[in-house]
Formats: structure tokens, sequence, C-alpha cells
């Protein structure tokens, strides 16, 4: 995956719409911030989960509970999206 970016990511696999709002999605999760792939792919999901989960009705709400690592109940239960050794 080291030859394609996030925001090419999410549009490919369905978690934005085009490249407008995935670059709206990377600038919320503030994703210029954190070097490792996974961990940013995480963090879209996580985020992708709250927005669909209706809790809240605006995307900082989102970016927020998400940046905090808090995941609606569908999402699997973690370490925040760390890798287990």
């Amino acid at each position: 995956m080291n030859n394609i970016s996030i925001n090419e990511w999410m549009v490919k696999n369905k978690l934005s719409k085009n490249g407008f709002a995935a670059n709206h999605i990377f600038n919320g999760l503030q994703l210029s911030k954190e070097p490792r792939f996974w961990r940013r792919a995480w963090l879209v999901m996580c985020y992708r989960e709250w927005r669909n989960s209706r809790v809240y009705n605006n995307n900082p709400d989102c970016f927020d509970a998400a940046l905090r690592g808090a995941r609606p109940t569908k999402l699997p239960q973690g370490n925040g999206g760390e890798r287990q050794e």
C-alpha cells in the first residue's frame, strides 16, 4: 500500500465520495500528523463509523470522537488502532 495515498485509499474503498471529500476527512482527522498508513486508515474507518452511526449530527464531533479513540459499538473493541505484537 505504500504506492497509494490515504486519500486515494479512502475513495477506492468507498470511505469517501471523491478526492475533495477525502481531503476534508484528511484535514479533519489531522492525518498529516500521523506518519503510519495503517493508523491513518484506522482513524478514517473510525470516523466513518461515527458518521454512519448518526450519534453526532456534524463532522467536527465525529472527528473528535475518532481522534479520542472512541468507537461506536459496531467497531471491534481493540487498542485504538495500535498494532498488537
